[in-house]
């Protein structure tokens, strides 16, 4: 096997996976409330990995990496992926996609913050050009928002909280085997997502026999090609490629989830949200490609 057909296989799963969770998200969100979504799908999927990790017989994680796992869990997936549940029926999945994109200039920015390298000057253009893609997308002067001015303000917090999270995986103990990492990190900030979801009251606005079909096969998606293939290769990125590389598909994701937004969903693609996912893109690949060698 070629050296770099694991990272190869990596990066596809989740440029593909992710692409298609927007969608899958605001399809599940219309028969089921966000914060149960969110938290059942990372229960449910962690619990199915550590179920198959149990029969290979796999090392436990210890009481520090259960603690290591519930707190990047938790900026992961409740302050990062419920935030985007809860908002995925306000704001078209293509858009959520756009502005998502700059998890990469938040994860720089969070491991800057933590005592990691300085920005460069490639990586300040690239943070000021991504969030000049993200203000075009939200501009709409003289004319009344298509969602509340707030929501796209909640998607970068949720970018924010996501890079921390991302950081923190890196830094804080974590199980040695990435597969039981990602399902400690699930079930735990899973489980986190859940109770609040309770003590919110969520369950009381779930009723199974209104649930679709729609949202239904959407969910098990969510589950099977999110969580378990697209956030396990994710896990598995950040032990083997550079931040960066890891969450280099915030400049493929967007486009998977504009095309299948408009062609599954019928959301429009406007030319200010073309421009803008172009700028957008443009900002996370200055700041995560590296710059060309000199020779010799």
């Amino acid at each position: 096997m070629p050296a770099h057909l694991p990272l190869l296989s990596a990066l596809t799963a989740v440029y593909l996976a992710w692409g298609g969770t927007y969608l899958a998200m605001a399809v599940a969100v219309r028969t089921i409330p966000p914060l149960l979504v969110s938290g059942l799908r990372f229960v449910t999927a962690g619990f199915l990995l550590l179920g198959f990790l149990a029969l290979r017989r796999a090392t436990w994680p210890t009481a520090a990496q259960w603690r290591g796992s519930a707190i990047s869990g938790t900026f992961l997936l409740l302050g990062g992926n419920g935030v985007v549940c809860c908002l995925a029926h306000l704001v078209p999945s293509g858009v959520v996609a756009l502005v998502i994109a700059c998890t990469t200039l938040f994860v720089v920015l969070t491991g800057w913050l933590l005592g990691g390298p300085g920005p460069t000057r490639r990586v300040i253009l690239g943070i000021f050009i991504g969030l000049a893609g993200v203000g075009l997308l939200v501009w709409h002067p003289g004319s009344q928002a298509p969602w509340p001015w707030w929501a796209p303000l909640g998607l970068l917090g949720a970018c924010a909280s996501w890079g921390l999270g991302t950081v923190l995986s890196r830094r804080l103990p974590q199980p040695e085997d990435p597969w039981m990492a990602t399902a400690a990190q699930m079930v735990t900030g899973g489980g986190i997502t859940l109770t609040l979801a309770t003590a919110l009251g969520s369950w009381s606005g779930f009723d199974p026999h209104t649930m679709t079909a729609a949202s239904w096969w959407a969910w098990i998606y969510l589950v099977v090609i999110g969580a378990i293939v697209g956030f396990g290769a994710y896990v598995w990125l950040l032990r083997n490629a550079s931040p960066a590389l890891a969450t280099s598909y915030g400049y493929v994701n967007p486009l998977v989830a504009l095309a299948l937004g408009a062609i599954l969903n019928g959301e429009d693609l406007t030319g200010q949200t073309l421009t803008a996912a172009a700028i957008i893109v443009a900002g996370v690949v200055v700041l995560t490609v590296s710059p060309p060698r000199s020779p010799g």
